[in-house]
């Protein structure tokens, strides 16, 4: 009986618990939503005033212009006295002309005459005026040649900033499953061939990560492999296995959501997988040299952990500047700034990395824009190589195994190893 008891509080506080999570989440969208909509009002506010601004400029110019042919047409003359009277009564008729050609203006722009529909217009160009008796009839009778219709402004402008909202809604509580890619499907280890085994370690917060591992030959480093945004260790067998070859200790490293790992991934998340990295190599070979390679996404994430636990070397593979640099330069018409929860900001960091780098980026990356990667190199304040790999893109062969990358990174490593010795 007490053991039922037991169950049903566990039940119903675990109601309990997913009941106040969906409140809080739909109390954010409503508050998102509502921030929305009141941006949406100022905008399509400002468009309103630039409407009616327009338009007062326009009847200011209409009047502007019969006044012109007025003052022109009853311009004193050097007729006989005899013609006085009747310039006297045209000049009249062209006064109330003048007036009924201005209050139209008006009256048409702000829907109480001229306009049978109720909507704002107003003229955007100013037709010749007739004179003579049937000017206040004519001037009551304008249309326009052309017209631009405010409610027409108003309707298309609240439909593409509710179109454009949401977007932003979307972007913004899908953004995760746009940055990471993971392929949470257990890969072989059978393609590693000798040497390697199937490790793992916890994390601070409390899950197992797999993990592929294959000890340094006596007096060499051992390099943790932290991989990018997409995939799992799999991918990277062919550099753990060239790295191998060169007598290095390899970590082939999974985050969480990736190979098999529980969780998801986010940026807090990924730093605490890579201190658990750090924390199992130390327990497996105290003073053995530490190297983190990163590549793209797994560069920051690198960064970050240099910035903690001081390597013996850092190799970073086409490292970006900050996320939000990288959004802003393939959404420029996003508040990427504003939208991003994970945001990676190497550029912020690398200024106080003080360890042997090499970085290595391709002249036609179309993910990681090159000068980034170049940004990231010149903020080092320490000992560094630059390797710009001519044709290579974001994931191309040449930046994932290639012959020239792998020799200039256990080059790389050797030297510096020989250094610290």
């Amino acid at each position: 009986m007490g053991a039922a008891v037991v169950v049903v509080v566990v039940v119903v506080g675990a109601a309990v618990v997913v009941v106040v999570v969906v409140v809080v989440v739909l109390v954010v969208v409503v508050v998102v939503v509502l921030v929305v909509v009141a941006a949406a009002v100022v905008v399509v506010a400002t468009v309103e005033l630039v409407v009616e601004g327009a338009a007062v400029v326009v009847v200011v110019v209409d009047a502007a212009v019969v006044v012109g042919r007025v003052s022109v047409l009853s311009a004193p003359t050097t007729s006989a006295s005899s013609e006085q009277a009747p310039n006297t009564r045209a000049r009249s008729r062209l006064g109330k002309t003048v007036r009924c050609l201005f209050m139209a203006r008006l009256s048409a722009y702000f829907g109480r005459k001229g306009d049978s529909s109720g909507v704002r217009s107003f003229r955007v160009a100013v037709p010749k005026l007739p004179i003579g008796p049937a000017a206040p009839a004519a001037c009551n009778s304008w249309s326009g040649l052309a017209m631009i219709r405010a409610r027409s402004i108003r309707l298309g402008a609240l439909a593409f900033l509710a179109a454009f909202a949401i977007v932003i809604l979307g972007v913004w509580a899908l953004q995760r499953q746009l940055i990471y890619f993971p392929d949470s499907r257990v890969p072989s280890i059978a393609a590693m061939g000798s040497g390697w085994a199937e490790v793992s370690y916890e994390t601070a917060d409390g899950l197992t990560l797999a993990a592929w591992y294959r000890p340094p030959e006596p007096s060499q480093p051992t390099v943790i492999v932290l991989h990018g945004n997409g995939g799992n260790r799999g991918g990277r067998a062919p550099l753990g296995r060239a790295l191998a070859a060169a007598g290095l200790g390899v970590l082939l490293t999974d985050y969480r959501g990736y190979g098999g790992n529980p969780g998801h991934p986010t940026e807090d998340g990924l730093a605490r997988d890579a201190r658990a990295a750090v924390a199992y190599l130390e327990e497996q070979g105290p003073g053995i040299p530490l190297v983190y390679f990163g590549g793209s996404l797994g560069a920051a994430v690198a960064v970050e952990l240099a910035t903690e636990h001081a390597p013996a070397a850092l190799v970073l593979r086409s490292p970006f500047t900050s996320l939000v640099a990288v959004g802003r330069y393939h959404y420029p018409w996003l508040p990427v700034s504003a939208l991003l929860k994970d945001r990676y900001e190497s550029d912020e960091l690398v200024a106080t990395i003080d360890v042997p780098t090499l970085v290595i980026a391709g002249d036609r990356d179309s993910t990681v824009p090159v000068e980034q990667s170049r940004s990231i190199y010149d903020g080092l304040p320490g000992p560094k190589r630059l390797l710009i790999v001519p044709g290579a893109d974001h994931n191309s062969a040449a930046l994932l195994s290639g012959d020239e990358m792998i020799g200039e990174i256990i080059d790389f490593i050797v030297t510096a190893n020989d250094s610290g010795a």
